[in-house]
């Protein structure tokens, strides 16, 4: 996956963050523990004051992903894709240079 495809998937789920994370039924704050990050960074990331990097893209990918309703949302804001999955099994080896 190139850095050009990483960035537009990190967009996307950047814009689509509150949605998710209502959808979800957390705080901001519980999702950046669930997550592993900072409060400031959940509310940096919606407010659009703050790049989603690639690795905080997918912690929160696979939170949204382990949850029938989110996992719904990924997919119909063709974040969930085929490129991400081959990324997230080892099988892009380009993605993981």
């Amino acid at each position: 996956m190139t850095l050009d495809e990483r960035k537009i998937y990190t967009e996307k789920l950047a814009e689509k963050l509150p949605t998710l994370r209502k959808e979800l039924g957390v705080s901001q704050q519980a999702l950046a523990d669930k997550a592993g990050l900072s409060r400031s960074t959940i509310t940096k990331v919606e407010g659009k004051r703050q790049t989603l990097t690639w690795s905080t893209f997918l912690a929160l990918f696979l939170i949204f992903k382990g949850n029938s309703e989110t996992a719904k949302l990924l997919k119909a804001f063709e974040i969930d894709t085929d490129d991400v999955n081959a990324f997230l099994s080892g099988n892009n080896v380009e993605g993981l240079q």
